[in-house]
């Protein structure tokens, strides 16, 4: 680990020097200058290029799948052993696919791309290895955002849609399409499979990645908006939904027919989400770490230079200069 490590922003991108390469840390556009190589870190569409380019793409198989169903078409580089005395991608908490990017000169460099210390599944943070400077994101960089275990949560939420349904509701869970929806689904399948359980496209797709990945996620039925007319007055069902759908005006005009809405999102927190997005219930559920995950994965890791890529940057990096680090917002 002896060739020096640069780290700056170019148009906005966040862009790694080393061993004469560039490397742009899941960049949506750029124009003043050219990458050899373009990490993306998963699959949610703020991480990827808006245009299929021809440069070289760094990701985990999981993740090209998931950016091929996108319809997009990168130059993914299918055997990264030739770069593996150069960096490897390490396995993360966020949804499937998502990794993190160690550099393995000057000290080591480590990206983490969107994390979760407690997420659902198996994946913790002990494996990520010490360096001397960690790119780190802030979305819930604030303290007020702590997460109960999600699982409790879950439990919690369970128990509420099942009483619903018992007493003749619908509901519609809403989550984001790509990650949160699958990941409620793993949990959620076993306590409603009594129950008719419908699924919107977008979901749906991304089900099926999972399935390819060993995470069995329980047929249901699709519908859409169009379709969704003929679940009124029919019998109790569970409907997941994309959460960009909560506001509209056909899903909120079943509000009235003996269906309810939850919401899941970290962002739950607050306390005008409910309110903002017209459900009737919403539970904290994030595949981010919230506030105090993140301070210990920064403690985890035990960098010598902390750089905050994203979210509440100029908070979070002033709580870390507090816990002794050297920390700055990028």
């Amino acid at each position: 680990m002896s060739s020096p490590v640069r780290v700056r922003k170019i148009d906005k991108v966040i862009v790694i020097e080393f061993n004469k390469k560039k490397i742009f840390l899941d960049c949506r556009s750029f124009r003043k200058a050219t990458p050899d190589l373009i990490f993306i870190s998963h699959a949610h569409s703020d991480h990827l290029l808006n245009s299929s380019l021809n440069f070289r793409v760094i990701s985990s198989e999981e993740t090209k799948f998931m950016v091929l169903a996108k319809g997009k078409k990168y130059n993914f580089i299918d055997d990264l052993n030739s770069y593996k005395n150069e960096f490897e991608l390490i396995k993360v908490n966020h949804i499937l696919g998502s990794r993190a990017l160690f550099v393995k000169s000057d000290g080591g460099l480590l990206y983490t791309g969107d994390i979760n210390d407690k997420g659902l599944f198996e994946v913790g943070v002990s494996n990520l290895p010490k360096v001397s400077i960690l790119l780190i994101e802030a979305t819930y960089g604030l303290p007020r955002f702590s997460f109960s275990s999600p699982k409790d949560t879950l439990k919690e939420a369970k128990d509420l849609i099942l009483d619903l349904l018992r007493k003749g509701k619908s509901l519609f869970i809403l989550g984001y399409p790509l990650g949160k929806s699958q990941h409620l689904q793993l949990f959620f399948d076993k306590y409603f499979i009594n129950f008719d359980n419908y699924v919107y496209p977008s979901i749906s797709l991304y089900n099926d990645i999972y399935s390819i990945f060993n995470y069995k996620i329980l047929p249901k039925i699709q519908i859409n908006l169009n379709s969704l007319t003929n679940l009124i007055n029919g019998k109790p069902s569970v409907i997941y939904l994309p959460l960009h759908l909560a506001k509209n005006k056909i899903v909120q005009n079943f509000r009235k027919h003996n269906f309810s809405l939850v919401a899941f999102s970290g962002w739950a927190l607050e306390s005008s989400f409910k309110e903002s997005i017209q459900v009737d219930y919403a539970f904290p559920v994030s595949d981010h770490a919230d506030y105090f995950g993140l301070i210990n994965i920064v403690k985890q890791v035990d960098p010598e230079i902390v750089y905050v890529t994203h979210g509440f940057v100029d908070s979070f990096s002033a709580s870390l200069r507090k816990e002794g680090f050297m920390a700055y917002p990028l």
